[in-house]
């Protein structure tokens, strides 16, 4: 099975797709360090309060302040795919970092 780009949120579309970053996907922005750095910053964010919703469900339903375990699990579904995203975004990185330095110039 193969995840096209329309399937991801904008934030990681953003990240395959040349000449866009994720703010300014819209605008036709290019990318620059900055922008890259500033898209990988609120990625990390994003993942970071998928985390936290998980979390604050988990603990609702533990203490009985909701009864609804569909959501506590489909919140942690989804914070668990973002992370796994988020982890193979850094291994392509690294991935593609380590092909650079192996460059002759």
């Amino acid at each position: 099975m193969t995840i096209q780009p329309t399937q991801l949120p904008p934030q990681f579309a953003a990240l395959i797709q040349p000449g866009t970053t994720g703010a300014a996907a819209g605008a036709g922005a290019t990318n620059t360090p900055a922008a890259f750095g500033q898209l990988m910053t609120e990625l990390l964010g994003e993942v970071n309060q998928q985390q936290l919703d998980a979390d604050d469900l988990a603990l609702q339903l533990s203490t009985g302040k909701t009864d609804s375990v569909q959501d506590v699990v489909l919140s942690a579904v989804k914070a668990d795919l973002s992370v796994r995203m988020l982890i193979e975004i850094r291994n392509q990185l690294v991935q593609t970092y380590q092909e650079v330095m192996r460059m002759q110039l």
